[in-house]
């Protein structure tokens, strides 16, 4: 209502006025307000004189809930009636439940979300926890808002590193490191097989130059025994890194490999649509001479680069990792046939993760190579590469692709302040470690806490809360943002913390189980304190959060907003007793906690949270 007014009254679209209306710190600014120095700029005019002029051009409709609207300086301040916000939030919450903040905003667009991007022979570490957290969490907000999604990893299977490992597999089995400890799980036994394999390479040719003869025969197919045998190597890796996926509940839908988009015919497919749009050219120069150039100059975007036009395809005929990539764009887009074969990866009871097979695979009904956007969660330092991929659509004159696409450029995670975490060179803290740290953590205060409770049921409980803290810490930063990452605050039940929510949300829980099933209808204007009254507000602010959070792949927004209601109840539990109330109060009190514990799980369930039942 206050949006529609103001849209009115000033000229803007509903939508811009959306963008810049806030919620005033004090409610003895209103409940909202529209900060005109804003417009100051657009309108050449005082924001003082643009707020009283707007002010003037509005009148409250009769029967509306807005009961003043007044000039506080630059701004435009509405006060609503707090009865008719907690009655219209409030049974809305209790009504759609865990539908409460959805909506049909994609209308069933298809958008493909690409996330991790992990090499199938190693194990992940904390910058694929951050950027499968992103990812997924962007899933599920886009999912919310009524869109399809599709999220997918592209496996690169071929190259150096992965023939490397696979020949020491092959034809060095004596000198293979024991399966024990660590090594027993299967991407960290083929991890410190790259590792020791990189050293010997490096000091020996001659074993450099047969891992690359293996390498040319996998890659140009010379051998289908062969690529069966690496084929079978790699999904055991990936089977191990599916694990560690699902156990903090970011599993892909499809995992792309390399070599199949190198083999299904897509690449061809996608280079002669580059030609046939004029895309691309064949080079006379010295240095590129013979190699398929994809026309990049023509864009500011890649001016004053020394070599601006990008190579696709080299000489003798092998397409770069680029040409691989940008085949992978088109392919997404279904601007090129689908002609991959697929097969199931991995299977939980929650989750079933597909792959792309020319081996084994099947022609399969799918959806995946027919989105409409593409979402790519991939580290700030792949942005050339990503730009080129993009760029690669425009040179062919698909606009519209052009701009549906979006990269959200992840920011480095670290501790301290050193950001750089090799995992080819060995030196990773892998995932499994950080999750089995933050685990081992949050089990030593499950058992302080509860010293009665078994073992059993206290590990499955450190296991929600030590996931669920350490991919809060990684959300609750804006995703293109440096993290650096501390256990001891990640995992503190106070703060900004996964804890402190999860906590929130059992204390909640506490109040409605004491109380019972609620007697009488809820009177909303016996709810007059500060803190129930901005408890409320916040409430009713969860929909325009989840959408704000779509349209700018931003999690972290939905962390923001699920901290400041978990403090906005922590507010209202310490003043505002529920159980001891008078009759009618401690009744709309108690609908007020069931609403809390209804957005905070939903608002968990888009962050990939578990709610846990004691803490």
């Amino acid at each position: 209502e206050v949006v529609k007014l103001l849209s009115k009254a000033s000229g803007l679209k509903e939508s811009e006025v959306s963008e810049i209306l806030e919620v005033p710190p004090n409610p003895e600014l209103g409940d909202y307000a529209l900060p005109c120095f804003k417009l100051a700029a657009k309108l050449k005019k005082a924001p003082q004189q643009i707020a009283n002029e707007i002010k003037n051009k509005i009148s409250i409709p009769k029967g509306s809930s807005i009961i003043e609207i007044k000039n506080i300086g630059p701004y435009v301040n509405f006060f609503i009636s707090q009865e008719n916000i907690a009655k219209d939030s409030i049974s809305k919450i209790l009504k759609e439940k865990e539908n409460f903040g959805k909506s049909n905003l994609g209308n069933g667009e298809q958008v493909v979300i690409d996330v991790i991007g992990l090499n199938p022979n190693k194990a992940g570490h904390i910058g694929h926890i951050k950027t499968g957290s992103v990812g997924n969490s962007i899933a599920n907000i886009y999912k919310f808002l009524g869109f399809k999604t599709d999220t997918q990893s592209f496996i690169n299977d071929q190259g150096f590193p992965t023939a490397l490992t696979f020949y020491a597999y092959k034809y060095m089995k004596d000198k293979l490191p024991k399966r024990t400890g660590r090594l027993a799980k299967e991407d960290h036994w083929q991890g410190e097989i790259y590792t020791m394999m990189k050293k010997l390479a490096e000091m020996d040719e001659s074993l450099k130059k047969k891992v690359e003869k293996l390498q040319f025969d996998l890659e140009h197919g010379k051998d289908l025994k062969l690529l069966k045998e690496q084929r079978a190597f790699i999904e055991r890796c990936k089977s191990a890194q599916a694990q560690t996926w699902n156990r903090f509940g970011a599993g892909f839908d499809l995992g792309v490999h390399e070599s199949d988009i190198t083999n299904s015919g897509i690449l061809d497919e996608t280079f002669e649509l580059l030609k046939e749009k004029g895309a691309v050219f064949t080079s006379n120069a010295p240095e590129s001479k013979g190699c398929l150039l994809l026309k990049l100059s023509q864009f500011g975007e890649f001016k004053g680069m020394l070599s601006p036009d990008k190579i696709l395809v080299r000489s003798d005929g092998r397409a770069t990792y680029t040409g691989k990539d940008v085949g992978l764009q088109f392919w997404r887009f279904g601007l090129v046939p689908d002609k991959m074969l697929y097969a199931v990866s991995s299977k939980t009871k929650a989750h079933t993760e597909w792959a792309t097979n020319g081996i084994s695979g099947k022609k399969v009904k799918n959806n995946f190579s027919k989105n409409t956007k593409c979402i790519h969660v991939v580290g700030a330092e792949q942005k050339y590469v990503i730009s080129v991929d993009y760029y690669a659509m425009k040179a062919a004159g698909f606009e519209k692709e052009f701009k549906n696409s979006y990269h959200v450029a992840t920011g480095l995670v670290g501790f301290g302040e050193s950001a750089k975490i090799s995992s080819r060179e060995g030196t990773e803290l892998t995932a499994d470690g950080i999750l089995d740290k933050a685990k081992a953590l949050a089990l030593e205060e499950v058992i302080k806490r509860n010293p009665a409770m078994g073992r059993k049921e206290a590990e499955e409980l450190a296991e929600k809360i030590g996931v669920g803290a350490v991919r809060y810490y990684l959300l609750k930063t804006e995703p293109t943002k440096f993290v650096s990452f501390s256990f001891e605050d990640a995992l503190s039940f106070e703060g900004n913390t996964g804890p402190y929510l999860q906590y929130a949300l059992v204390r909640a829980k506490k109040i409605l189980n004491k109380a019972g099933k609620s007697k009488g209808k809820a009177d909303f204007c016996l709810l007059k304190s500060p803190e129930e009254a901005l408890l409320v507000k916040k409430l009713a602010e969860f929909p325009a959060v989840v959408e704000k959070a779509g349209k700018e792949y931003a999690p972290s927004m939905v962390a923001g907003y699920a901290f400041e209601l978990a403090n906005g109840f922590s507010s209202f539990y310490e003043k505002c007793p529920v159980l001891t109330a008078e009759a009618g109060l401690k009744t709309a009190r108690l609908v007020l906690v069931q609403a809390f514990a209804q957005v905070l799980r939903n608002a968990f369930g888009l962050l990939g949270i578990e709610e846990v039942e004691v803490m």
